[in-house]
């Protein structure tokens, strides 16, 4: 199955979304999870455009520090311009199964929504693993996409933009997509909302 690509819109698309209410939630819900400590080393793998970096940032305080890398240089840009006033925050592109710094140097590795697009979910792990100290954390967070359920009568807005971006891409006529949007936004407006997203969060201590 193809995967949506976070390009520029992608990550346009991602920064909308993470300024909604239920993706605020999200990360304070993440936040709460993580338990963090002053002076934690922190890696946010797969940051997008900074959002819970910047949140992590006040509690790890001046002798911590979240790193963040991600795949899509639009991401990375956004982040730093977000976090650009904060010292302990920093951002670099890099890839999941290929994390570029050196073995036992975090103390905290968190995830979110990311590994469910990932090709190479054990090297993933392996390299979270490999940079995690003894006795280090790591929290991932996932949608399993496979369980959702949309009622036909009902419309999120950010999520239907970026699906018929993907349905586009992957070679719908953007006349049939447009189609379908309308007829969402049209039926949103009857109150049949329905819609169903299991999301999870595992979390595991290196020995």
């Amino acid at each position: 199955m193809a995967k949506f690509e976070f390009d520029d819109e992608g990550s346009r698309l991602v920064e909308e979304f993470n300024a909604s209410a239920g993706a605020v939630k999200r990360r304070t819900k993440i936040l709460e999870a993580l338990a963090l400590n002053s002076g934690d080393r922190v890696l946010d793998v797969g940051s997008g455009p900074g959002n819970q970096a910047f949140e992590m940032s006040q509690f790890v305080g001046t002798t911590g520090r979240i790193d963040g890398v991600d795949a899509t240089e639009s991401a990375i840009e956004i982040a730093r311009y977000r976090c650009s006033e904060l010292d302990n925050v920093r951002f670099q592109l890099g890839d999941a199964s290929n994390l570029p710094f050196n073995d036992a140097c975090m103390d905290v590795v968190m995830s979110s929504q990311v590994f469910e697009y990932l090709d190479n979910v054990a090297g993933a792990l392996a390299e979270i693993y490999r940079v995690l100290k003894p006795g280090g954390r790591v929290l991932i967070h996932d949608t399993d996409w496979g369980t959702v359920l949309w009622h036909p009568s009902s419309t999120g807005a950010i999520l239907v933009k970026a699906i018929s971006g993907y349905v586009v891409s992957q070679g719908i006529s953007q006349s049939e997509a447009d189609a379908w949007s309308d007829d969402l936004c049209a039926l949103g407006t009857s109150g049949d909302y329905f819609s169903s997203w299991n999301e999870y969060m595992f979390t595991a201590d290196k020995p």
